[in-house]
């Protein structure tokens, strides 16, 4: 009973010896030598190297384009309402809305079997006229060749011959006529069966369809556009409608996607007597992504310039309403006040202040103070 009591005794302070050597639960291992981690910007912490990790670009020259900015809006470049020459029930509508036609597509067709029947009915009726017209032509030619020979030989007088050739012309001038009525007639049939099949105008694309089968036509039965070209509707301000001129390119930007555009048209008067200009430019819309009633930024090149600082506008800092930024200097900060010209796609125009070569810190400069330690990094 002693020995049993001497093994539970040794058993519990076996377990409590491996119960005090493990290591919590939850506890992070330390890094291996507390240093920040790359692609890190900001104030280190209390285990990491002291310094502040940055980036920095090398400031160079380059040409600045100065644009004006304006909205517009997409419009088709063509429209057309479509309309049939003649009323009539509709046999047969060949597109939809939003179909792709061409030119000369036949969009749809009345029922011209009544119009047929009519149409060879009078044709019948032109055709005896000139029936009859070509045999008493050819009765009075017979007529004209026998009083001529009787008048050649003594048995018939001038009167009676010159009676004889009076009938002939006369009848030459009724089949003549009898012919041209005909063909004018076939010409007009020809024209009417075509009235009842109608045609697109133009290459463009079905924006409306008032019309179905066995329905009569009346009014405008379809429209198309046109929409490629697209066109640009937009206004300039006077400040620089005469930096632009018609033909020039200029970038536009519709869905976040960018295009180029040409200036078709720029207005001479200003908008109901204001000084904003109406001003129309031109896109290339080959697979109709460009839909009419699109909004459209415009983005118009009025002003290049040669060998200027442009940096990040991310880079620059603002205190008590001045801006100023930081270069490396010896692998230590150091505050520039800077002087701004303009910002475009995120770069300012900078007049004062840097100088080419400068190394603009572009990450982990709010962090920093002039003459902290820093580390580039990138």
């Amino acid at each position: 009973m002693k020995h049993f009591k001497n093994l539970i005794l040794l058993f519990l302070v076996t377990s409590l010896l491996f119960t005090g050597c493990a290591k919590p639960s939850g506890q992070a291992a330390p890094s291996k030598d507390g240093a920040a981690t790359a692609g890190q910007f900001g104030p280190p912490t209390a285990k990491e190297d002291s310094s502040i990790a940055v980036e920095v670009i090398h400031i160079e020259t380059s040409e600045a384009v100065k644009e004006y900015q304006t909205v517009g809006t997409l419009t088709v470049s063509e429209e057309i309402n479509v309309s049939g020459n003649t009323s009539g029930t509709v046999k047969s509508v060949n597109f939809d809305v939003g179909d792709t036609v061409a030119k000369g597509d036949i969009l749809y067709t009345l029922d011209s079997a009544d119009l047929e029947n009519s149409l060879n009915l009078s044709k019948s009726k032109y055709e005896k006229s000139v029936s009859d017209a070509a045999t008493t032509l050819a009765d009075q030619q017979e007529n004209f060749n026998n009083t001529k020979i009787l008048y050649e030989a003594g048995a018939a007088s001038k009167t009676e011959y010159d009676a004889a050739l009076t009938s002939l012309n006369q009848a030459k001038s009724n089949y003549e006529q009898t012919v041209k009525e005909l063909d004018a007639h076939n010409y007009s049939a020809a024209s009417s069966l075509n009235d009842t099949i109608i045609k697109s105008p133009i290459d463009g694309i079905v924006s409306s369809r008032n019309i179905e089968p066995g329905e009569m036509t009346g009014g405008t039965d379809f429209i198309i556009i046109k929409a490629d070209p697209i066109l640009v509707q937009t206004t300039v301000s006077e400040e620089f409608i005469n930096s632009i001129s018609v033909g020039d390119k200029a970038k536009v930007s519709v869905q976040d996607e960018e295009y180029t555009g040409t200036i078709s048209r720029i207005s001479p008067v200003g908008e109901n007597g204001s000084n904003i200009y109406p001003v129309e430019l031109s896109l290339s819309n080959k697979k109709n992504i460009l839909k009419p009633g699109m909004f459209a930024k415009v983005f118009f090149e009025v002003e290049k310039i040669g060998n200027q600082i442009l940096i990040p506008k991310k880079s620059i800092l603002t205190d008590d309403g001045k801006n100023y930024v930081y270069i490396a200097e010896d692998d230590k900060p150091k505050k520039i006040t800077v002087e701004k010209g303009f910002t475009q796609d995120g770069m300012v125009q900078i007049l004062r202040g840097l100088n080419t070569g400068d190394q603009l810190i572009i990450k982990g400069q709010e962090y920093i103070t002039e003459g902290a330690s820093i580390r580039i990094v990138n």
